[in-house]
């Protein structure tokens, strides 16, 4: 029988808010300086201005972000793994995919991750907190609209569960063809 639970990942590190300060400071730094300066004021203008749209961009994709995975078993036919992000108070669903549409889960070092060749045509997918986190885990999915894998972070317990609960909805849907 397969119950609802959810997992929520906390950042492994905190080098993102670390580089996003380091943005806010050198943006902040360079417009001072485009102000005080007569020549070449137009080009450190606008690389101060770029250094504070990176700070921001950092902030928005990696510091003010929340991920939750959660299992959800809505029918006994389809019980789903569903990423959501939430940002400030508003909740996306990011990704919804069958359990049983889960092929593997492997556990990856950052050497592993980098070294790791792309297949063609297949969908890649980053649903981690943290800015190059030391340890993910690599969920490949396979159904007959997409090949994809989902980069996620989280506890050994959680993804050890996850694959549990993808083997016992594989041997469910192969009781219901059959």
């Amino acid at each position: 029988m397969i119950k609802d639970f959810s997992a929520h990942p906390k950042p492994q590190n905190n080098n993102s808010k670390k580089i996003m300060w380091l943005f806010f400071i050198l943006g902040a730094v360079a417009a001072v300086i485009s102000v005080a300066i007569s020549s070449w004021r137009g080009v450190v203008g606008l690389a101060a201005l770029a250094l504070i749209s990176t700070g921001i961009l950092m902030y928005t994709k990696y510091v003010s972000v929340a991920f939750y995975y959660d299992i959800l078993a809505e029918d006994m036919d389809t019980p789903i793994f569903v990423v959501r992000q939430r940002v400030g108070k508003r909740d996306v669903t990011l990704c919804r995919v069958e359990l049983a549409d889960i092929v593997s889960v492997k556990r990856e070092s950052a050497a592993e991750r980098k070294a790791h060749e792309r297949e063609a045509g297949t969908s890649y997918y980053v649903y981690a907190p943290t800015l190059n986190p030391p340890v993910s885990y690599r969920m490949r999915v396979v159904n007959p609209r997409e090949r994809a894998e989902l980069i996620l972070e989280g506890t050994d317990e959680f993804f050890e569960k996850i694959i549990e609960l993808a083997n016992e909805a594989r041997a469910l849907r192969q009781d219901d063809e059959e």
